[in-house]
């Protein structure tokens, strides 16, 4: 019976981490198609960037889930995973006092590299400057002769 349900676990554990994955691959080529479509404007571009200054963008809350999916499985190991849901298998001892771990902190990323990020952004701002200006002097221009 041990094994049978051991071998259930592991084929529900394997399909749901496959969803997973395949729900966050989606989620994240979606997200990134989104972002590239709303570049097309100055105001979008102006807007990642100033995001990925403060700190505030994609990246941070990329930055903040990867943190909490680190603390999720720290706790899977240390705690979940000696859960036993059967009721005949309960006994309860001094060893099943578990010390919960802290969080780790989440890391801030670096000016250079928030650098890094903004550059598609910047250079997208000074395309649109330059096109949007040349544009502009030459409707001036054939309007003044």
């Amino acid at each position: 019976m041990k094994l049978l349900e051991e071998e259930y676990r592991l084929k529900f554990q394997n399909h749901a981490n496959k969803l997973d994955r395949d729900y966050k691959r989606e989620t994240e080529r979606q997200e990134q198609l989104g972002e590239t479509l709303s570049r097309i404007t100055p105001t979008s571009s102006l807007i990642y960037l100033a995001t990925n200054l403060t700190q505030t963008g994609k990246g941070t809350r990329i930055t903040y889930f990867q943190t909490g999916d680190r603390y999720y499985e720290m706790l899977h190991t240390d705690v979940f995973s000696k859960i036993i849901d059967h009721i005949t298998a309960r006994v309860f001892t001094s060893e099943d006092t578990v010390k919960i771990t802290q969080p780790p902190s989440v890391e801030t990323i670096t000016l250079g590299e928030t650098l890094r990020q903004s550059a598609v952004d910047v250079m997208l701002l000074c395309f649109f400057a330059v096109v949007l200006t040349t544009v502009a002097f030459l409707k001036f221009f054939r309007s003044d002769i």
